[in-house]
């Protein structure tokens, strides 16, 4: 096997150790994300889960502007010190990031407070006083991310497992159980938020020192020099990611000028709900994203598309299933939050489609951002009106069904715009035809719980039942039996009976 082969296995191996990592984080995240939105269903209701739900929006969209990209590019000024071993100079590169992003959060912090006038106008009392509780959270949510992202470059993912995975999840769970039972039912969910984004800003610390020392940073001086080169180099980034975020977050923003609070409860219930289906994308982007810097670098384009139309395919096999699922599931699965978000079906499905769309095929999207970051900006702000106008209008014509109809057509046209871009400016295209293969196996499944609904309603637990039992094992042996022969031996190889004849 050569060099270039030989980089390319050592890379797909590490993006599925790490992918697998993270989403096994998820998983043990989603222990007590559950929990925690039953508490907040059951004890707060929609009204006040609404509340935070533009609360947590608000400081997150503006923590992202804080960041200004670097979160990503970060990567750039890292990876040549670490492969020299060289720590005093990446400590150095970090302390200069450290700083530019603390200045951004404080003016936003200030801008914020400065601006509350604005912010009553525009949203109304209450979501404006929750958005301003919150704010100083913008200071160490920001901080925390380039800590997160330092240790990252190292491709050490546990810290930021336990950070994201196990901190955030569980302290949320327990300081918004606590804090209602002490009788706070109107601000609990948002003092509980406090609370736990300074553990995880300690916990990012510590990771951050059991990599770099003291001594890593002795005589440390601002580097203006650097920090226009970092901020040069980061500002295409930045206003894509603040584009991309706030495109996630248009529908929260406009439901809730627009609508009532409880609107937005229980909107961002169905949210909340369909991370299931975003954390997969998201499990797989702490590892892809410096193991495709490196790659990008060294102008292996072959590699690197390999690299991502693999991705693709894990990705859109694990999503295409949920999807279905939660299409035919999700009125069901969101009554149990309580009787107020029963109503929620049709947004859950219609926001699983969308983030099923934008995971699967917007790997492209980190090609662009390495190789050509204007472009993808450029992308985000066609988007970005489009999907404002859309959204607004579907709204007010439809409430919460509007904006989750709006996320999905702007996903399907953004991820279009991406792959001809790609196509175009590159001579690359970043799938294959494995891609069919889930969409194959879904159809299989939908055609199978259709057939079933004739003999017994979905919605009741035999129903739930009988369909979870026949449609995931259907969809999997489906995939199996679309596979090449070359990747059925892998997949017998792995099974505990593919080995028994070896054995």
């Amino acid at each position: 096997m050569n060099n270039a082969a030989e980089a390319t296995s050592s890379n797909k191996r590490d993006i599925a150790k790490g992918a697998g990592a993270n989403f096994g984080g998820f998983l043990i995240r989603l222990g007590a994300r559950v929990p925690f939105l039953l508490l907040a269903g059951h004890l707060y209701g929609a009204g006040i889960f609404g509340q935070f739900v533009f609360a947590v929006t608000y400081v997150e969209t503006l923590s992202v502007l804080a960041v200004f990209g670097f979160k990503r590019s970060i990567f750039k000024f890292l990876n040549g010190h670490i492969q020299d071993r060289n720590m005093p100079e990446a400590g150095r590169a970090v302390l200069n990031c450290l700083m530019i992003v603390l200045s951004f959060a404080t003016l936003i912090v200030l801008a914020t407070y400065l601006g509350s006038p604005l912010l009553r106008g525009l949203f109304g009392e209450e979501m404006a006083t929750a958005a301003l509780m919150l704010a100083p959270a913008i200071l160490l949510y920001s901080l925390t991310e380039i800590l997160l992202a330092s240790t990252r470059a190292f491709r050490l993912m546990r810290y930021e497992i336990f950070t994201k995975s196990i901190m955030e999840p569980y302290s949320l769970l327990i300081f918004g159980t606590l804090l209602y039972f002490l009788g706070m039912k109107g601000q609990g969910l948002l003092f509980a938020y406090l609370f736990m984004i300074t553990l995880s800003f300690s916990s990012a610390l510590y990771g951050f020192s059991r990599i770099f020392t003291f001594s890593h940073f002795k005589g440390f001086i601002p580097d203006f020099g650097l920090v226009r080169s970092m901020l040069a180099f980061s500002g295409p980034t930045a206003v894509y990611d603040l584009g991309n975020f706030f495109l996630q977050r248009i529908d929260v923003f406009l439901l809730s000028s627009l609508t009532s609070s409880s609107t937005v409860g229980i909107y961002g219930m169905a949210l909340n709900v369909a991370t299931t289906v975003k954390k997969i994308r998201q499990s797989f982007d702490p590892i892809l994203e410096p193991v495709l810097s490196q790659s990008v670098e060294n102008d292996n384009l072959k590699k690197t598309v390999s690299e991502m139309a693999q991705v693709s395919y894990w990705m859109a096999s694990i999503q295409v299933i949920i999807v279905v699922l939660l299409f035919f599931f999700g009125s069901a699965l969101m009554s149990l939050f309580g009787p107020d978000f029963a109503v929620a079906g049709l947004i859950l499905s219609l926001i699983i489609l969308g983030d099923a769309v934008n995971g699967s095929l917007g790997i492209s999207e980190l090609l662009l951002l390495y190789k050509k970051p204007s472009v993808n900006a450029v992308i985000i702000f066609i988007m970005l009106p489009f999907h404002l106008g859309l959204c607004y209008l579907l709204i007010k014509a439809h409430g919460g069904e509007g904006a989750a109809l709006s996320i999905f057509i702007t996903y399907v046209v953004m991820n279009i715009l991406r792959l001809i871009t790609v196509r175009r400016v590159f001579k690359i295209f970043p799938l294959d035809v494995r891609m069919l293969r889930p969409v194959g196996a879904g159809v299989v499944v939908v055609l199978i719980l259709s057939m079933i609904t004739q003999l017994i309603p979905l919605n009741s637990l035999q129903g739930i039942l009988a369909g979870l039992l026949i449609a995931i094992p259907s969809y999997f042996t489906s995939i199996y039996l679309l596979s090449s022969a070359d990747e059925k031996t892998k997949i017998k190889d792995l099974l505990p009976v593919g080995r028994t004849g070896n054995g």
